[in-house]
């Protein structure tokens, strides 16, 4: 039996291989790696969790940081936003732009800006000066207006009337419903009006409840936005000229300088309203008095300020109204002016201005002489019906 185990064993030892083919070595060495990787990625599991959880408590940490210290959440936006006063804040447009709501549209002083005239009255306004300029209608009114609201302090003053001094300002039919940019028209004179320049309101960003004095209105009007501008009075009590408009004082006469007459000369041939853009108001009331000495009436009627709604006739029906008797009064008014050595330009607003004079034989007359500023050419023009 023992040898038969023998035998047996021995051959079964000779039926085994101990060689191995190429084929068979690769297949065991990608066993043996694949062995490893797993055994690598299983040892490192907890290592791995261990680093993803100390990230996560990192960033946890940062955002609770920002949020409790407020300079890290801001983000500066120009190099001169540090410089800025911290009375002077950026406000959304909602809060300081009027819009007239059209539910209330018969509360307001509304006007069509497309038909409105010279001479229109609307509300405690009247119309002196309408004028298009592209695509914009520019309207002037003069009156008084007491207005409140509050006033924002962001660069350029901005006012927002109270619902019952919005129903007081003029507002074009168009602009029931939209924004409307209210803003002065003189900004610095607001600001010592207001006295922001001195101070007084210096940690404000808005002044509340503010009650201003407005004695003239520049409307803007177009399809796409409107701006409004107002002249203030800085004396509220006061119902004098020269308290609530800057003026210029003139020791001077009618008759035209040498270069003044070289420039009317100019522009009896070419009615170039360019050759006025450098001139005083009271050079072109010069100017239009020497044209009715001369009786130069193509001339007079050239120094008109001309534009839509403005009232003046055609050149033709103008030239034909004037008879004799016309004429020769105005000769005599010019005799009287000659008298006059003393005039003041007074400034209604940034484009319109008036010319106060007295005659020597009557000292207590003051007489008005009205003129426009054209936006086109900058240049002052007379008003129609300019005599006051």
């Amino acid at each position: 039996m023992d040898e038969q185990l023998k035998a047996l064993k021995s051959e079964y030892e000779k039926s085994i291989s101990t060689t191995f083919t190429q084929k068979e070595k690769q297949d065991i060495l990608q066993l043996v790696n694949k062995r490893k990787t797993n055994h690598f990625f299983i040892a490192n599991i907890p290592r791995v969790f261990t680093i993803l959880g100390t990230v996560a408590i990192f960033i946890i940490g940062v955002m609770t940081i920002t949020k409790q210290i407020p300079f890290l959440n801001e983000t500066d936006t120009s190099s001169s936003s540090a410089n800025k006063p911290e009375a002077i804040v950026t406000y959304e447009e909602e809060k300081y732009h009027f819009k007239a709501k059209k539910e209330l549209e018969n509360e307001y002083n509304t006007f069509d800006p497309l038909h409105v005239q010279v001479g229109d009255v609307i509300g405690d306004m009247k119309v002196i000066d309408v004028g298009q300029y592209d695509n914009q209608t520019v309207i002037e009114l003069e009156g008084k207006l007491t207005l409140t609201g509050d006033i924002y302090k962001d660069g350029r003053l901005q006012f927002l009337p109270n619902q019952s001094s919005s129903f007081r300002i003029p507002i074009a039919y168009g602009d029931i419903g939209r924004k409307i940019h209210i803003h002065f028209n003189d900004n610095e004179k607001a600001e010592t009006i207001l006295g922001i320049d001195d101070g007084q309101y210096l940690k404000a960003d808005v002044i509340k409840d503010t009650t201003i004095e407005v004695h003239s209105i520049q409307y803007k009007y177009s399809k796409e936005e409107t701006w409004i501008d107002l002249s203030i009075a800085g004396d509220s009590d006061s119902s004098s000229l020269d308290q609530s408009f800057p003026s210029k004082q003139f020791e001077t006469d009618i008759e035209l300088s040498e270069p003044l007459l070289d420039i009317y000369e100019q522009y009896t041939i070419t009615h170039d309203d360019n050759l006025l853009t450098d001139l005083q108001p009271l050079d072109v009331f010069r100017l239009y008095y020497h044209a009715q000495h001369v009786d130069d009436q193509e001339t007079l009627y050239a120094l008109y300020k001309k534009g839509e709604n403005i009232g003046i006739p055609d050149k033709e029906t103008f030239l034909n109204e004037q008879d004799e008797v016309t004429k020769e009064n105005e000769k005599q008014l010019y005799e009287k002016l000659k008298e006059v050595k003393h005039f003041r330009e007074l400034y209604i607003s940034n484009h319109e201005t008036v010319i106060n004079f007295a005659f020597s034989n009557e000292p207590t007359s003051d007489f008005g002489f009205r003129l426009v500023k054209d936006l086109t050419t900058n240049a002052w023009k007379v008003a129609w019906l300019p005599m006051q």
